[in-house]
Formats: structure tokens, sequence, C-alpha cells
């Protein structure tokens, strides 16, 4: 049985349609800085960026001309299968000001959960995914999120 939810919990198994677009960043989970996905309404996100001082001698002395001083990358991951594929909220919290807009951002739900393999199992290794739930500025904001079902830690 699904049902869209307001407030998703950890262990909530969801899935959104939104996370098709998303693009590379990194969190904190659990203290640790982690590398992630954060969803984007577009197939791409075009960034430049600085090459280094270093990667452009080599370059040159390699015989491959001078590469210029910036480099354009693509930091989009479009992923059709993210769309239809469960993830399990390992964080889930209330964040944003209540009282200043000067304290951070309007209150919303920050959600990072994890990919599960296809057949509906944990994957440790599965990539991560952090948003705000119906926030109302965010870039990485999710309007539509499903809850699938609900996944409970057992330590052995």
């Amino acid at each position: 049985m699904s049902m869209t939810v307001k407030n998703p919990i950890v262990g909530d198994v969801i899935v959104s349609i939104e996370f098709i677009f998303a693009t590379i960043g990194t969190t904190s989970l659990d203290g640790i800085t982690v590398p992630c996905l954060y969803p984007h309404h577009e197939r791409h996100l075009m960034v430049s960026e600085i090459i280094p001082e270093n990667e452009r001698i080599a370059s040159l002395k390699a015989g491959h001309g001078d590469p210029g001083k910036y480099k354009t990358l693509d930091l989009g991951r479009y992923d059709l299968s993210r769309g239809q594929a469960e993830f399990v909220v390992e964080h889930a919290a209330w964040e944003g000001y209540d009282n200043s807009p000067r304290d951070g951002q309007p209150n919303s739900w920050h959600i990072i959960a994890r990919r599960l393999f296809r057949n509906g199992l944990y994957d440790r290794k599965g990539e991560l995914i952090d948003f705000y739930y119906r926030h109302p500025f965010g870039h990485n904001s999710i309007l539509t999120l499903t809850v699938t079902r609900q996944m409970y830690k057992m330590f052995i």
C-alpha cells in the first residue's frame, strides 16, 4: 500500500519521479562528509572550474596544447531508473528558522535517503540523495513523494 505523506520519517521507503534529475555534491551523514546527489529539475547543470596551473603545464609538455584557464563540467546526473527506485530515509529533520529570516532557510523537512537494491534489500553502498521535502524556495526541493513501506534497522 503506497501513500503520499506530509513528513517522511527515518525508515520510510520512498519513491519520487523527481529523483530522475540530480546533481553531484556532498552531504554530512552521522558527522561524516559523503558523496550524494541533490535533486535538480534539469538534465544538465553546467559549471566552470579553473584549471590548475600544473595541469596546464603538464598538458603543454605532453604536446596536447594549452587547455585554457577554465574547463566546463556537467554536474548533472540524469538517471531514468532513479525515478522508480526505492530509497530508505536515513535522516529526517525539521530544519530552518522559526522566527527570523537571518537564521537560515525557511522551515522545511530535510531528508537524506539511500537507494536500495532492485530487490528492495538494503544496499549500504547505495547512492544517497539529499533534499528538502516541499521546501518553498529550494533548488533541491521535492514536491511529490510516495512512501511504499517501512524498513527497520536490526543489529545482529
